[in-house]
């Protein structure tokens, strides 16, 4: 006779951010809002910069850049980096989260199934049906936007 086990998956618990369990990507990114791309021939040096964290070899501010500003923050905060400038390739990185936390990383769908990505962090607040995320490439720019929860990809954490 063999006995049987079953298999029970507990929640992944959020992370709780304290002085010792700080999220210093997120304040790097915040540290960033009002970074936005130049019209024309010109190119934000930053933007590149932020290119310069991944092996994608872009050197414009016309390339879509929300990966490599994840990538670059992760990079610059001392955590682990995917170095990708391909927002989905973010939807495995990390700690897999069943519900968002502040700072955690958010990968959306955009436009149709399986198609474009964008990829941002969790600002802790909701607005309606959007988390509202800080993050590159949000209107040609770093700040602060909504996004709707029904496009919601994968929730991450960061890992050294």
């Amino acid at each position: 006779q063999y006995l049987k086990f079953s298999t029970v998956t507990a929640p992944v618990e959020p992370p709780v951010v304290t002085p010792n369990n700080p999220m210093p990507w997120y304040d790097k990114a915040v540290a960033e809002i009002g970074v936005k791309e130049i019209r024309g021939s010109k190119h934000t040096p930053r933007i590149v910069e932020y290119h310069d964290a991944t092996g994608l070899s872009a050197n414009d501010d016309e390339t879509a850049w929300c990966a490599s500003f994840v990538s670059w923050a992760l990079l610059k905060s001392g955590y682990k980096s995917l170095k990708t400038a391909w927002a989905r390739d973010y939807t495995t990185y990390g700690t897999k989260l069943d519900k968002p936390v502040k700072g955690c990383i958010i990968v959306f769908e955009r436009n149709s199934p399986g198609g474009d990505s964008h990829v941002t962090f969790y600002t802790g607040k909701d607005d309606g049906n959007k988390h509202l995320c800080v993050g590159g490439n949000q209107g040609n720019s770093v700040c602060i936007d909504g996004y709707s929860k029904k496009d919601v990809l994968a929730y991450r954490w960061p890992v050294k």
